[in-house]
């Protein structure tokens, strides 16, 4: 098979090459990338040239990159310069089909710090610091929380299979849940603009920023969510979260482990307020452990179940008014 001479590959990779890398667009604007691990001036700058390699992969020229650390609160301004390694297109190799996959590889950048203008620091920090107190708003969870239309009295009655009223409750609470994350986002991003609102997207648009939502009922059980995406709308600035429930995160007063499947009740035992006892009854028989016995009154009550893997059987014990 014939093969192109050695210097006609290198120069045709090179024409190739010159008309994938366009300068990098001037109104393009820098980029805005978190780095919650950037701590030293290689860190930061490794960071920065990987930033602008992955937004712009052939392309060359001069781009800029802002750094933020949302855990130290500070923010970096890196100028990158972008080539072609021109090096490595003499490498003597003829050109094939894959040649084109190896565009991005034959590019480079340096990044150096620059020291920019004060008010787009300043503008960067407001937004930094709008999106890290959303986090921490979110974080501060809800209380008696209410589904309209369903009864929800106890972080217990959310364990249960998907295809059972429990997976249902989920649903609503992840859904009750989102309304209020949408909202505090919306609050939060009401007088952001500009660089704050970039800035401030960096962070909240990364699901991984916010911690475990805590939720508790009136029963003084309790139980995480986590958010798992959050992204904005097309047509207007509305953010939108979206949120999984953690059923298997189910605590209470006194209560360690709430059991998720039918074996996990053999030999289980509690004693706690009738509503808990109530619930970790609901939740036996939707798991089909039979139970013996209701809750009566508000006094103290208990459920003990024997230790039989697959046939465990629960009574519930209450005084007698």
């Amino acid at each position: 098979m014939h093969r192109p001479p050695t210097r006609f590959a290198a120069l045709a990779l090179l024409f190739l090459l010159g008309l994938q890398a366009q300068p990098l667009a001037a109104d393009s604007g820098p980029r805005l990338q978190v780095c919650a691990e950037c701590y030293s001036d290689a860190a930061f700058q490794y960071a920065a040239e990987n930033a602008s390699l992955a937004r712009f992969p052939t392309l060359v020229g001069d781009d800029a990159v802002y750094l933020l650390n949302p855990r130290s609160r500070e923010v970096r301004l890196y100028s990158v310069a972008r080539w072609i390694d021109e090096d490595l297109t003499r490498t003597g190799r003829p050109m094939t089909r894959e040649t084109p996959r190896a565009f991005a590889g034959l590019h480079r950048a340096t990044a150096t710090r620059q020291s920019g203008r004060a008010e787009d620091f300043e503008e960067i920090q407001r937004g930094l610091d709008a999106a890290i107190a959303l986090a921490h708003r979110a974080g501060e969870g809800l209380d008696f929380v209410s589904v309209p239309g369903l009864e929800l009295a106890s972080a217990i009655d959310l364990v249960g299979p998907e295809d059972s009223e429990s997976g249902l409750l989920r649903i609503a609470l992840s859904n009750v849940l989102a309304t209020h994350l949408n909202e505090l986002g919306d609050a939060a991003r009401q007088d952001l603009h500009g660089l704050s609102d970039r800035a401030f997207l960096a962070l909240a648009l990364d699901a991984s920023s916010f911690p475990p939502i805590r939720v508790g009922f009136a029963d003084d059980t309790r139980l995480r969510a986590r958010v798992e995406d959050v992204r904005i709308e097309l047509l207007e600035r509305n953010m939108l979260f979206f949120l999984e429930v953690d059923p298997s995160s189910t605590q209470g007063k006194n209560l360690l482990g709430v059991p998720q499947s039918p074996g996990q009740f053999s030999g289980y035992s509690h004693r706690g307020q009738a509503a808990t006892i109530a619930a970790l009854a609901r939740l036996a028989r939707r798991l089909g452990v039979p139970v013996a016995g209701e809750v009566t009154g508000s006094a103290a009550c208990s459920i003990s179940c024997n230790r039989a893997h697959m046939n465990s059987q629960c009574e519930i014990d209450c005084p007698v008014d």
